[in-house]
């Protein structure tokens, strides 16, 4: 370890590397994938060996916890977690296994699943819209675009294309977009959402139903009227 003075401005202490540093350590996570199970955790230990065996094709693999059920995927290949964010969805056991890239400022106390990435099919794509841009287009109109997978990169299926969307808790699932071309009619594009996760709408979280929340629930007693017996009556 060395010592690096901090800067003290108003009694508050700053602490401000380099960017070599902060270059440095982000290096060691380039290409590493964030993931956390969607409605139901399972032990530390059951993950990591899951995973390991379901992904060993692609290499060794090292799994690093984080808050919140969260934790980071990092791959002695770095190229081998694009791969398999395309290749996804995943699941543990039947329960889905949501990925993100790592990206630089990730924090993992600021994690909060009111966003969740998921794979979508869309069908009805016009031709001149099978490329990056087009995708990520069409994607907008349901989220923040992520990935595609390999078969709709390589453009070997036009009956339907395959994309990895984040979606707000408070996204409405549309089944069409209506796609605006410069020359010729709309065309509305159908949209498959091969799973949806379980959301709260007390939490406004995507990690359990409403139905089986402990507020939902707490406010439910909390609010259930108390019926009184009638009181006896004396007879005659």
């Amino acid at each position: 370890m060395k010592y690096f003075p901090p800067e003290i401005v108003n009694r508050e202490i700053f602490i401000k590397p380099p960017i070599k540093v902060v270059d440095m350590g982000a290096k060691i996570w380039d290409g590493a994938l964030i993931g956390y199970l969607v409605g139901k955790s399972l032990p530390f230990g059951a993950v990591e060996t899951n995973l390991e065996k379901k992904w060993q094709k692609y290499g060794k693999i090292n799994i690093h916890t984080l808050d919140k059920g969260f934790f980071i995927l990092k791959f002695e290949d770095s190229s081998m977690g694009a791969i398999i964010m395309e290749e996804g969805p995943w699941d543990l056991w039947g329960i889905h296994l949501a990925l993100r890239k790592w990206e630089r400022g990730l924090v993992p106390c600021c994690f909060c699943l009111d966003r969740v990435p998921i794979w979508l099919k869309k069908f009805n794509v016009p031709t001149e819209s099978w490329t990056r841009d087009g995708m990520s287009y069409i994607a907008n109109g349901l989220g923040t675009p992520i990935c595609i997978d390999s078969s709709t990169k390589s453009k070997s299926k036009l009956n339907f294309a395959r994309i990895c969307v984040e979606i707000a808790v408070n996204s409405s699932f549309p089944l069409v977009v209506k796609l605006i071309r410069p020359y010729g009619t709309p065309v509305s594009v159908h949209i498959e959402h091969t799973w949806k996760p379980p959301i709260c709408d007390v939490c406004k979280v995507f990690n359990h139903p409403t139905r089986s929340c402990r507020k939902s629930n707490d406010s439910g007693r909390l609010l259930k009227p108390k019926i009184s017996k009638p009181a006896n009556k004396a007879d005659g």
